[in-house]
């Protein structure tokens, strides 16, 4: 079956009996082809019907008309009357979008030097008109070549015809297939990356894939939970889903809600980037967010740092969730038509109450992003006893039954190393609320190999800190990593005594002269970092989630205190080529057993993939070379 985007017409308002004929059609041919079904082409107000791309085949435009015979009352080279009303030629519309897109891709294979020539057609359907009838003078000023009538909406007609296309003979290569992509909507882009082509060296535009893509724009209306492993694209599709909503309803006041105030930052910055106008959508955190809606009344306080100063922790969460249950008795005023909530693991129920309360019941759109193995703060959320019908409602990008999905962000090794963490088995809920573990890790499904994942626990805090200094200087001067890529995650503001502002001194004067960002100083810093800065990032694990970097260093696990495994994953699959974990040794032995685990069951399975593709090239050579590589410490096989 053909992937089509979106994977239904159920929340398509406007379609046709004629283009959901020709929807179901598209759909029964074989998974190459991917189709788009009323996308714009670029940043234009151009809308073809149908959109279909097939690697080898080409480029191909359907235009739907639901036009009978009988309506049909003249045409000439730019004008059909139809019904008494005049309309664009349709055959004129089709070449034009083909050749629009076609446009949009050459401009980009210029920049990038990519010299692949795309194969392309267009085509008019008529799903109410027949062959039988063919005598009629209608049929003598169209081309039928590019027409398919109501018999050839057929799975072998169609393909004939797309045998015919035009220009090109090469087959598109995945670069080549990907930008294209771009040119029709260059909304996939992701900001702040790129990757290499191994050919020309150049960097070409990291951009969703067609999964990611296609969950985006086949989420439906209502409330909708998103779900996927850490590192599967979920906060991106978040994102593109808030601007595909600017885009289609741009009188909606759109709400983007997290936990933790750098990760708003963040992605407030991403979405900038992507091309999106904050004048419609707006970041918030949850603290800042409930403030202001407590603006709305003087009869409810929030608690203030003070309280917690003189009161302790728990004592001003209880008088905080008081305070939430107070604004849950006020009449909503329905402030938002919709609401994206992420790392939606992080909030208590009565909190989605309230966010559920201030949404526009007319409108009803709420995305939940959700990761239960990410649940550092250890709550838990019904989402039955919220109202919220998860059975069919559910966006997953893990993939089928207990498989994981494939990972944007981390090296197959980081991915086995996080997986380890969990004792190979992750946790998440499934759509009756029920815990259940994934045990399977689909590493082909994994973007690259790379480096393993460095653990190295020191005597003191002081060689910990020189060790780390020592990482730096490889990742920048030899690994070629730039200083704004590497982040820098403790639990802490004291690690055993150490203030992590004077780790961050020693860090930052050191001789090799690097410029640092301490994130999660304050709530300025927290608010107002930039993620372009030339400066390596220091921040809380908890400051982190969301955000990913090529590099990334977690110094002081000895003090991790609760949650331990779910924080060493968070922390660790931050990382999306380099990753070293860092402690002193004895201070934490629950710690130490988990990451020794995981770097055992990495090392083991990357000696095992290492001697399976001697193997499977039958070189004596290869599997000698192989065995002395990993050293006479590594595991035998």
């Amino acid at each position: 079956m053909a992937i089509m985007v979106p994977n239904s017409l159920k929340e398509c308002p406007h379609v046709t009996r004629g283009e959901r004929k020709v929807y179901e059609m598209l759909k029964r041919l074989d998974n190459n082809w991917i189709i788009w079904y009323d996308m714009s082409i670029g940043k234009t107000e151009i809308y073809p019907d149908f959109v279909c791309i097939n690697p080898d085949q080409g480029l191909f435009v359907i235009e739907v008309k639901d036009f009978r015979l009988s309506s049909i009352q003249s045409l000439t080279k730019d004008i059909w009357t139809i019904g008494g009303s005049e309309r664009k030629n349709p055959y004129v519309q089709a070449n034009g979008y083909c050749r629009r897109i076609l446009r949009e891709y050459e401009k980009l294979e210029r920049k990038y030097q990519l010299n692949n020539k795309i194969r392309w057609n267009y085509f008019c359907a008529f799903p109410f008109i027949s062959s039988s009838q063919q005598h009629d003078t209608f049929f003598e000023g169209i081309p039928m070549q590019n027409t398919l009538l109501k018999e050839d909406l057929r799975v072998d007609t169609i393909l004939s015809k797309f045998a015919s296309a035009r220009g090109g003979q090469k087959r598109m290569n995945e670069k080549t297939f990907n930008m294209l992509r771009h040119a029709i909507d260059p909304f996939i882009k992701i900001p702040m990356r790129t990757v290499e082509d191994a050919e020309t060296k150049i960097a070409l535009p990291a951009v969703l894939d067609i999964k990611q893509e296609r969950a985006a724009k086949s989420i439906g209306e209502g409330h909708r939970l998103l779900k996927g492993v850490a590192g599967s694209g979920k906060t991106l599709v978040m994102l593109y889903r808030a601007k595909l909503l600017s885009m289609l309803h741009p009188d909606w006041n759109i709400l983007f809600l997290c936990w933790n105030a750098s990760l708003i930052n963040y992605l407030e910055q991403f979405y900038e980037a992507m091309g999106g106008e904050l004048r419609q959508v707006t970041f918030n955190y949850f603290s800042q967010w409930v403030r202001e809606l407590t603006q709305r009344t003087s009869s409810v306080r929030l608690p203030t740092l003070r309280d917690k100063d003189e009161h302790g922790q728990q004592y001003y969460e209880k008088l905080y969730r008081q305070s939430i249950s107070k604004l849950l008795e006020y009449e909503s005023t329905y402030g938002y038509d919709a609401i994206l909530v992420d790392e939606a693991q992080d909030f208590e129920e009565d909190y989605f109450r309230l966010i559920v309360q201030q949404l526009n019941p007319k409108t009803n759109s709420l995305l939940i992003c959700h990761d239960h193995a990410q649940n550092i703060y250890g709550k838990g959320v019904s989402w039955k006893s919220l109202g919220v019908d998860a059975r069919g409602r559910v966006v997953r990008l893990e993939g089928k039954d207990d498989r994981l999905a494939r990972n944007y962000r981390n090296t197959k090794e980081i991915a086995r190393f996080a997986m380890a963490l969990y004792n190979n088995r992750i946790p998440y809920t499934n759509e009756d609320d029920e815990e259940k573990v994934m045990t399977k890790l689909e590493l082909s499904q994994y973007p690259e190999s790379g480096p393993l994942p460095t653990v190295d626990f020191s005597v003191d805090r002081e060689t910990e800190i020189k060790n780390l200094i020592t990482w730096l200087k490889k990742c920048v001067h030899e690994w070629g990593v730039n200083q704004r890529d590497i982040l820098i995650q403790y639990s802490r503001r004291s690690l055993s005594g150490i203030d992590i502002a004077s780790i961050i001194n020693e860090v930052k004067y050191s001789t090799l002269g690097f410029s640092v960002d301490w994130i999660s100083e304050n709530m300025d810093s927290k608010t107002e970092f930039c993620l372009e800065a030339d400066t390596i990032k220091f921040c809380t694990v908890h400051s982190a989630k969301g955000m990913d970097f090529e590099a990334v260093a977690v110094i002081g696990v000895d003090d991790f205190k609760k949650n331990l495994t779910s924080t060493l994953y968070v922390a660790c699959t931050r990382a999306r080529k380099h990753l070293r974990v860092s402690g002193v040794r004895n201070r934490n032995h629950n710690v130490e057993k988990i990451l020794e685990f995981a770097v055992s069951e990495t090392d083991y399975w990357h000696t095992e993939e290492k001697l399976k593709v001697a193997t499977d090239v039958q070189s004596d050579a290869m599997k000698s070379e192989v065995q002395t590589e990993a050293g006479s410490d590594s595991p035998t096989l």
